[in-house]
């Protein structure tokens, strides 16, 4: 049989959720079989008939993730596989602080872990929608400081997750 083509896998901004559209294979085509795989591993497989739409969702995954989606035409005994690379979105996370530690020209950010696989944290400090500083940190830490900043101003302090090329971000306010 024939591969499909034009597939499109998008997480659509979801943290735990991939969604598989593609192009039907030319020719005489059985069904269709989806699977799901990290690092070699199937975690899930979704079936789809010829007469139904070309599409499917898996749900329930990890933030952050790059999975391989396989795309198997079935016609008789026979079997072709088209292969393509995604990843879901990032988690964010949970309640970053900004606190002035009795320092008029000082914050130290922190921030419980995000959920999931993650590539780093990237911390910005802004004033008036401007980035002054902006610092990388790894996974295995959860805070960073910023100094030589303006005693009594109220900062915006934004928290990124990077993984691959997808990034989430949540913000707090903080004043030196």
């Amino acid at each position: 049989p024939a591969s499909v083509s034009e597939v499109t896998v998008a997480n659509g901004g979801k943290s735990d959720a991939l969604h598989v559209s593609w192009r039907p294979a030319v020719g005489v085509v059985d069904s269709y079989l989806v699977r799901l795989q990290e690092r070699d591993k199937t975690v899930h497989t979704l079936a789809v008939s010829r007469a139904s739409p070309p599409e499917c969702s898996f749900s329930s995954l990890v933030a952050g993730r790059l999975y391989s989606v396989v795309i198997v035409t079935r016609s008789g005994g026979l079997e072709n596989a088209t292969t393509v690379q995604a990843r879901t979105q990032p988690a964010t996370v949970q309640n970053p602080t900004a606190v002035h530690s009795a320092r008029d020209d000082f914050l130290k950010v922190y921030w419980r872990h995000a959920a999931g696989d993650l590539d780093r944290y990237v911390v910005l400090i802004r004033y008036n929608h401007s980035v002054l500083q902006n610092k990388s940190v790894s996974t295995g830490h959860s805070e960073c400081d910023f100094s030589s900043l303006t005693p009594g101003r109220l900062y915006t302090v934004t928290v990124e997750t990077w993984s691959g090329g997808y990034v989430s971000s949540v913000s707090t306010d903080g004043r030196t």
